[in-house]
């Protein structure tokens, strides 16, 4: 699992995709299907085993494949773990199948966020609008810089930061306020210069 999860990962950074770790509905994942085995007599003996590797790239919302394309490999080992250890660190990520297959797939995402963007942003806007700054932002944060939208979705992002950050000043100032309302002294003054230092 942990070469495989390597080897798509490398997948994604070979061809300039960037893979997010966050709230990001698409994603690339593969299938390994045992197709062939054979014990070749040793010493030592060795397991030939032959494997189709079909990789998917899909959408997790609308629960759809976006491309998809399967390849054939083979592993040679003294046991069945190494032999799929060696059939998947040969997996040929520079083949024109796979490069036609990550074209795909990038394609219609792209679309998807063209098409999509609009509404993305409105509900970024209302997510603001509801205070829930970090989510609003991960929202924008998800549009592409090949998108036709993403300077807009960029100019929203930095006025919703902006806006999270005036938040955040304002709920230091009373924090500062209360603390000095608090305890009008030294040990006030210096509680309320603490959040007012955080502005």
């Amino acid at each position: 699992k942990g070469i495989l999860q390597n080897r798509l990962l490398q997948l994604l950074s070979n061809n300039g995709v960037a893979g997010l770790d966050y709230l990001n509905q698409f994603f690339l994942t593969a299938v390994v299907e045992p197709v062939d085995k054979d014990v070749v007599a040793g010493p030592p003996a060795k397991v030939v085993e032959t494997m189709d590797v079909t990789l998917f790239i899909a959408d997790y919302l609308a629960q759809n494949v976006l491309a998809s394309t399967s390849m054939r490999v083979k592993g040679i080992g003294e046991n069945e773990n190494r032999c799929y250890l060696k059939a998947l660190s040969n997996l040929n990520l520079n083949n024109p199948q796979i490069k036609t297959f990550i074209a795909e797939g990038k394609e219609k995402i792209l679309r998807y966020y063209d098409s999509e963007a609009a509404n993305i942003l409105k509900k970024a806007t209302y997510l603001a609008a509801q205070k829930q700054y970090e989510e609003a932002l991960s929202l924008v944060a998800l549009i592409p810089s090949q998108c036709k939208a993403y300077d807009d979705a960029l100019q929203q992002g930095l006025s919703i930061y902006q806006q999270m950050i005036d938040q955040r000043c304002v709920e230091l100032l009373a924090q500062a306020r209360m603390a000095w309302a608090a305890e009008q002294n030294a040990t006030g003054a210096q509680k309320a210069g603490e959040f007012l230092a955080e502005i």
